[in-house]
């Protein structure tokens, strides 16, 4: 509704006015269907996110709490469950859950993470999208069509819809702008920020009175021949001024292939192997600091959402092949031959007071 939209653009930035927000319009709702409909049973999805659920059904008094057991008895049920301890505890201290995953950013350990199909763009291309994109048949027309998304003259691409652009330097700007050119195709960026207050309007986020910060980091993608050469520059720094994720399909598993300087061995981000239990070695992109509260990190990168992300990238170069078919052969044929050399990377600036620092690299180094 438009009056709730309204109420969330006000606090957009700080995640517990818009928990709050979601909490009183649900209960209002609750009460509303209780009262005129004579609703009163109500079905609740949880995305794995367990306290302002829990706020809402003690609010709204759907949960009810039952002192003596002798309580219970009132309750008719056609089944008998006496032998069952219903007695576990709900909230309070045994709410460990996330609060907020944070797309592909957040943590693949926590049961709030979607590890596929979830963060990245839809898999059908509408027909607009497809005429917009137009038709590649050549590296140089790739390298056209990024240049195109990022100085703003098409809105998105299969991956994105993203404004690159935002909270960027001028400088940033005109290394994104010429990347292209050397055929390193960007998808997202981001400018370091060493501690902006919460309330400013461009990198603020979070609650009043805190700080911000964040490392400067680039994704793009990059056919085998580029991606090397800028792999071999990054191993060669020996000052561990970047973190890196490369990706790269292989034939044999159908999976990522994961290059990094930033993981540990035993790091998978395979499904079927408990993550809860690995030990993974993460790279905060940011963080904010607020009064009364822990450092609160809201982006990070690992191996595991790399992972899960990277695996999808690649897949949606198919997607678009696959739905430019009717159109074009010759681009379907292009597009998947990209597909089976490109690389995902991500680098990360691991010092958060140069912004520019990555920047300067990869200008200098291309």
């Amino acid at each position: 509704p438009p009056s709730l939209n309204d109420q969330i653009e006000l606090v957009k930035s700080d995640d517990l006015m818009v928990k709050q927000i979601g909490i009183d319009f649900c209960c209002n709702q609750i009460s509303t269907l209780t009262k005129e409909c004579n609703i009163l049973g109500f079905h609740f999805s949880t995305l794995n996110l367990e306290n302002s659920l829990l706020a809402i059904l003690t609010r709204s008094g759907l949960l009810r709490t039952f002192n003596d057991p002798s309580d219970l008895s009132s309750l008719p049920s056609k089944f008998s469950a006496s032998n069952t301890n219903s007695t576990l505890p709900v909230g309070g201290e045994s709410a460990t859950w996330d609060e907020y995953p944070n797309s592909r950013w957040g943590d693949a350990r926590s049961p709030a993470f979607f590890n596929e199909s979830i963060y990245g763009q839809s898999s059908f291309i509408n027909t607009d999208q497809l005429l917009q994109w137009g038709f590649p048949k050549s590296l140089d027309d790739i390298n056209t069509l990024f240049s195109k998304y990022i100085s703003g003259d098409i809105p998105s691409l299969p991956w994105t819809s993203d404004n690159i652009n935002s909270s960027n330097s001028d400088f940033v700007i005109s290394v994104l702008n010429y990347l292209p050119k050397v055929g390193i195709w960007p998808m997202a960026s981001q400018l370091a920020v060493d501690g902006a207050q919460s309330s400013d309007p461009e990198f603020g986020w979070g609650p009043a009175n805190g700080y911000v910060y964040q490392r400067s980091f680039i994704e793009f993608f990059a056919i085998e021949p580029v991606a090397l050469k800028i792999l071999e520059h990054l191993k060669n720094n020996t000052k561990q001024d970047f973190s890196y994720y490369a990706s790269k399909l292989n034939f044999d598993t159908n999976e990522p292939s994961i290059l990094s300087n930033a993981v540990v061995n035993n790091a998978s981000f395979d499904p079927s192997i408990n993550s809860h239990l690995l030990e993974i070695e993460s790279t905060a992109l940011s963080w904010g600091v607020f009064p009364s509260s822990p450092v609160i990190q809201s982006a990070l990168i690992d191996k595991l959402n790399f992972g899960y992300w990277s695996k999808e990238a690649i897949q949606l170069w198919r997607v678009w092949a696959s739905q430019i078919g009717s159109f074009s052969k010759e681009s379907k044929q292009f597009i998947d031959s990209v597909a089976d050399s490109v690389y995902l990377i991500n680098i990360v600036a691991n010092d958060y007071k140069t912004p520019e620092k990555l920047f300067c690299f990869l200008r200098e180094e291309f």
